[in-house]
């Protein structure tokens, strides 16, 4: 896919803003909200739902299942791995790596969107420090990224959802500034970073009735919008089947069903 045919990426952009995705996303949202500790609110607006007249005689519960449980599964990454490489000078450099970025609490995060939304990103950002280009690894969630897959799984294109401009330094081409807050599915401009395998562009959009409008950034330092990596930057985990998206974990709306009870 170009990234760089408009109709390309407002088509990719259209998909994750309207119908379906967009009630998945909301939903995605939802769970992490509840695993979060926001769990009373959404147990009042259930209960409000139920009882629109007698709502407030009500004392709401906050038992939080979601978190036990997700809490519960998401062991693999208690301990770090064990990694040995071709010799122990390489070893040594990449366990020193690991050790600098933090990758055991990275992977404990990735372990824990896993696990409650059963589909989860690892994100390999890499940012300039006095001249030298760092890693950082970012697990995702996902309402914070999406992708475009071939009929056998394979990633083809990967996005990064911003909420808005203030949230992402323009000086920091990979979006490691950025916090995505849950008033992004509120708003009428969204930003989004794209990569394939050959491109990396970052463009904003903003959505008039059903026309979507786009347009790209600058991206200081690469003006002809290439992925130097040659790879898609992130990996990937989910149950089931690659080429589709698991079913919605029911354990949030379970959860808020039980202490509405």
């Amino acid at each position: 896919m170009n990234l760089l045919d408009e109709s390309v990426v407002r088509r990719i952009i259209g998909d994750i803003e309207t119908g379906q995705n967009k009630t998945r996303r909301e939903r995605e949202i939802k769970a992490f909200e509840v695993y979060s500790g926001e769990l009373t609110s959404h147990v009042e607006k259930r209960i409000k739902e139920i009882y629109p007249k007698t709502y407030g005689s009500f004392s709401v519960a906050d038992l939080n299942m979601t978190r036990k449980v997700t809490d519960k599964l998401s062991k693999a990454y208690k301990q770090a791995p064990i990694r040995e490489l071709g010799n122990e000078s390489e070893t040594k450099e990449y366990s020193n790596l690991m050790h600098e970025v933090d990758a055991s609490a990275a992977w404990q995060t990735f372990d824990i969107y896993y696990n409650l939304h059963r589909h989860a990103c690892m994100w390999f950002s890499f940012i300039e420090v006095n001249g030298v280009q760092e890693i950082v690894l970012r697990p995702l969630a996902p309402f914070q990224f999406s992708r475009v897959v071939s009929d056998v799984g394979e990633t083809k294109v990967f996005i990064v959802n911003f909420p808005n401009s203030d949230l992402y330094s323009s000086g920091d081409t990979d979006g490691h500034n950025a916090v995505v807050q849950d008033s992004q599915q509120d708003s009428v401009k969204k930003r989004y970073a794209l990569w394939t395998k050959d491109q990396h562009v970052v463009v904003n959009c903003e959505l008039h009735g059903e026309h979507l409008s786009i347009s790209y950034e600058e991206i200081e330092g690469n003006p002809e919008f290439v992925n130097e990596l040659g790879m898609i930057p992130a990996c990937f985990a989910q149950q089931g089947d690659n080429a589709a998206l698991p079913i919605i974990n029911p354990l949030t709306n379970q959860t808020v069903e039980f202490n509405q009870q």
